[in-house]
């Protein structure tokens, strides 16, 4: 348990009797209201039996927000969720795991006044949902083409939005408890190129070849002309490697992950980074 003296800023920690961290990527993660600024975050990991080693990062942009909730996206993101008492407003922030060397976050976006619940469904998707008056809100963030959101509304009986609301989620759905009724929602994703919902791409990548040797190398082209760094994602949504395009958008890749080691068979995207317009690519790498 953390407690603090928001007139002092001085904070104390001792036994907890509730749920004060999360574990993500191999660390914790405390939430520490009033350390810095009225609100910080602990990153706590253990790189040998005998050190433990702790950083400190302050609010986003306001003074008055609070961290409320932190889950983990993908194998190498985090997403943040903070409340701001001042305006009464919600946010989102995305970091790359881990925070001590990337405190910047790259990806933001407002809510409204009612508080959204995070959910981590699985390794690749994230839910966002939130009760209103007449209708249940389910927004989901897919790794494989964040930050474009998929948004969902299902009509439900009139409630007081200022009741309380739990959301938890197990083997791949969303569950939702509102006014003593139990919502499931089943959360899943399609490659499909018919993704309505999907941010439509200017520029196209395309790989080749198709599928492509892992003895062998493998070229990406995008029409775009300029060097964009290019994030490479199994089909369960975790980063194996991140390559740069030239000034010309093209790049030739091993099919070695970023320890050197080579890939296994199978189905992978290639997706640049704070690119939405481009399209990602789909290629299989076979022996």
């Amino acid at each position: 348990m953390i407690m603090t003296d928001p007139w002092f800023g001085v904070s104390v920690i001792g036994p907890s009797y509730g749920q004060d961290c999360d574990f993500v990527h191999n660390r914790f993660y405390i939430g520490t209201p009033g350390m810095a600024y009225d609100s910080a975050l602990l990153e706590c990991h253990f790189p040998s039996p005998d050190s433990l080693h702790v950083f400190i990062i302050g609010p986003p942009v306001s003074v008055d927000e609070h961290l409320f909730r932190l889950v983990r996206f993908g194998d190498d993101r985090i997403l943040r969720f903070y409340h701001d008492y001042y305006d009464n407003l919600n946010y989102l922030y995305m970091n790359h795991s881990p925070l001590e060397d990337n405190p910047e976050f790259t990806h933001w976006t407002g809510f409204g006044p009612i508080e959204p619940h995070i959910d981590s469904i699985n390794d690749k998707i994230v839910t966002i949902s939130a009760r209103h008056e007449d209708y249940i809100l389910v927004s989901t963030l897919c790794t494989l083409d964040f930050p474009a959101p998929h948004t969902f509304t299902f009509p439900a009986p009139t409630v007081n939005v200022d009741l309380p609301v739990i959301t938890f989620s197990h083997e791949d759905q969303l569950f939702m408890i509102s006014d003593g009724v139990l919502y499931a929602f089943a959360v899943d994703f399609s490659v499909s190129n018919a993704d309505a919902t999907a941010v439509p791409p200017l520029h196209t990548l395309s790989a080749y070849p198709n599928p492509a040797s892992l003895k062998g190398v493998i070229t990406f082209k995008a029409s775009l002309k300029q060097a964009i760094e290019l994030d490479i994602y199994n089909v369960r949504g975790q980063r194996v490697d991140t390559i740069s395009l030239d000034s010309k958008g093209t790049a030739e890749w091993d099919l070695r992950n970023h320890k050197g080691a080579a890939l296994s068979a199978g189905v992978y995207f290639a997706k640049p980074r704070n690119h939405n317009d481009i399209k990602p690519v789909r290629f299989v790498a076979t022996h």
